[in-house]
């Protein structure tokens, strides 16, 4: 049996309206834990000045319009700079501690917690 249009209209009227959609957009995950020692700075390597401002603001603003929101993960010696760096970004960063260098796969997998 099909449905009329005017039953479809009928039927859709009754039916509760669909929430908003949740944001799909990926989160960029930034491992920056490391000490940057081959940079030779005094900074963490997020933070070492690329063009007069750190490396990490950079990634903020390039990539701000495709994510809904970034995940910083930095050492503890880091993570006073990360505050100071995250302030002005122009989405939402969430910064992750990465107490102790123990590589990459870890580094992602904390930004999940």
């Amino acid at each position: 049996r099909r449905a009329t249009a005017a039953s479809r209209r009928q039927r859709r009227a009754r039916e509760p309206p669909l929430p908003p959609a949740a944001d799909t957009r990926p989160v960029l995950v930034i491992p920056a834990a490391g000490s940057g020692s081959r940079l030779k700075a005094d900074l963490p390597k997020f933070a070492v000045p690329v063009a007069g401002r750190p490396m990490a603001q950079w990634l903020f603003e390039r990539y701000a319009p495709w994510v809904s929101g970034i995940v910083l993960v930095v050492s503890p010696a880091g993570l006073p700079h990360a505050r100071a760096i995250a302030t002005g970004a122009p989405c939402e960063v969430r910064l992750a501690v990465q107490s102790h260098p123990t590589g990459m796969l870890d580094a992602v997998l904390l930004a999940g917690e």
